[in-house]
């Protein structure tokens, strides 16, 4: 008798479990690379984000200086037209004019000056009838005075002071005589700590630094103490920096390309307000965003080389109980082939008994 044996395929068993581990990293990959996507476009878009909150804050900055000093400068010509119409003045009572003026509040430090056409009649920070500077004695002055006798009130740019080495920065009235020709210049000296207080005062995104810039381009006023000297605007942007009739802001790299700074203009004025930040600063979201993204994406691959590994040493566990179990039956297989093989079918004959039984 001859038994027929169907071989179970152990080298099968082996071919799919390695394709089951190619198709389990194949998803893992897929998966890994998909969180990594995501997870990069939400670093880098919470980084730019950030970024153009900081170039905003640049431009807030140098707006809030300039209309902070235009309300300065705003204020005082309003005390100079109240004081233009005093009686003393109409009346040219000098010392008693001058009298009033040395009682006439304003901030810790102004002083007033009084000009005709040619020299300075008064000045408060010198007792009345003290010899005082002509217009032309003091370098920029007649410039000034151009300004004041177009315009009717004008800011100075930063001139040098009656003490010399205190340069000063004064807001200017044009007075008018009966003839409606222009007979004098009423001054009001801004002091110069108040001039720093503006800047100050305000705050500002860390590490910026602003700076209060006349019409020549000289600083009046800095936030901080020493402040570092801006490179030369490119050439695009200094024929911007004076003679424009309304306000205007501008973002742009100094030309040594070191800082990013933030420029607004004062029509009330023509002063510039700067407000700078280092470039590295500025993009320091952006290198913090690219080292995350690093570290995700290395610790991605990590996790996913281990659930990986976890993964085809448990399939390739239940390939190797499957392969043991198809030679256990290959085994058995073999021994019941051998006993039907083997065996005389003489030992096979089956007799019936005459009561139905088989022996």
């Amino acid at each position: 008798m001859t038994f027929a044996e169907t071989p179970i395929n152990e080298a099968g068993f082996r071919r799919q479990a390695a394709v089951l581990c190619r198709r389990i990293l194949l998803i893992l990959s897929a998966a890994i690379t998909v969180v990594f996507l995501a997870g990069s476009v939400f670093i880098v878009t919470n980084a730019l984000e950030t970024r153009n909150a900081i170039l905003r804050s640049i431009t807030a900055q140098a707006l809030t200086i300039s209309n902070a000093f235009d309300r300065e400068v705003t204020a005082a010509q309003y005390l100079l037209r109240g004081l233009s119409q005093s009686p003393a003045l109409l009346s040219r009572d000098l010392p008693g004019f001058h009298a009033q003026l040395m009682r006439t509040p304003g901030p810790a430090g102004s002083s007033f000056a009084l000009w005709d056409t040619q020299d300075q009649v008064l000045n408060t920070l010198r007792p009345f009838g003290t010899r005082l500077p002509a217009r032309g004695d003091t370098a920029g002055l007649e410039d000034e005075h151009k300004r004041i006798a177009r315009l009717g009130f004008s800011v100075s740019n930063r001139i040098e002071g009656p003490v010399p080495g205190l340069p000063l920065v004064a807001a200017s009235l044009r007075l008018d005589g009966a003839d409606e020709g222009m007979s004098g210049v009423l001054s009001m000296v801004l002091p110069q700590a108040r001039l720093d207080a503006v800047t100050r005062d305000a705050g500002g995104p860390p590490g910026s630094v602003t700076v209060l810039m006349d019409r020549l381009g000289t600083v009046v006023a800095a936030s901080v103490a020493d402040p570092p000297a801006l490179s030369p605007f490119p050439a695009a942007v200094t024929g911007l920096l004076d003679g424009l009739p309304s306000d205007w802001s501008l973002m742009f790299r100094d030309s040594a390309g070191e800082r990013l700074v933030g420029v607004q203009h004062s029509s009330i004025t023509g002063y510039i307000t700067a407000t700078s930040m280092p470039h590295v600063l500025v993009n320091a979201p952006v290198r913090a965003a690219a080292w995350q993204i690093a570290a995700v994406g290395a610790a991605l691959v990590l996790a996913g080389s281990l659930a990986g590994l976890v993964a085809t040493r448990q399939v390739g566990r239940v390939a190797s109980a499957a392969a043991s179990t198809a030679r256990q039956l290959d085994q058995k297989s073999a021994r019941y082939a051998s006993l039907w093989n083997d065996t005389p079918e003489g030992l096979f004959v089956v007799t019936i008994t005459p009561d139905g039984r088989f022996v």
